[in-house]
């Protein structure tokens, strides 16, 4: 889509010059001028709207929820795993949650045998690490 305002550069300058009026846009602040969106969005949005004559978000599917990988209980094995070995970095318990599984055949460690060590840190900032977490320091103080 394309906007075009017919007529020479005097009366599209007297076009922008009307528009901006009508919002009264000298009078805004700098906070109320910028949209937080760049510019490719703000062009995707117009795209969207001269499609559509919409303008929002797309309706979110009510189909398949999304399952959680990780439960509340192999988040408790990990948050004690943790305090065990005095928190070690991520690759270290990566390796103490393979051993627990394959060497000892601790079958509730089989899930976190196979975490990456990357989700590790995702799974240390969740809230249900942090609240166990919580309560075993203060178990443990």
């Amino acid at each position: 889509m394309a906007f075009e305002v017919p007529g020479g550069k005097a009366e599209r300058y007297e076009w922008v010059r009307q528009v901006l009026a009508r919002f009264l846009y000298p009078t805004l602040s700098r906070r109320d001028k910028v949209t937080g969106y760049s510019r490719e969005q703000v062009f995707r949005l117009i795209r969207q709207y001269g499609k559509t004559g919409r303008l929002g978000l797309r309706p979110r599917s009510q189909g398949q929820k999304v399952l959680r990988r990780y439960t509340s209980v192999e988040i408790r094995l990990l948050a004690t795993m943790y305090e065990r070995h005095n928190t070690p970095n991520n690759l270290a318990v990566k390796k103490l949650c393979e051993q627990a599984c394959y060497v000892f055949g601790q079958q509730e460690y089989q899930r976190l045998a196979t975490i990456s060590v990357f989700h590790l840190y995702d799974l240390r900032r969740s809230t249900g690490y942090r609240r166990q977490r919580a309560t075993l320091d203060k178990m443990f103080n």
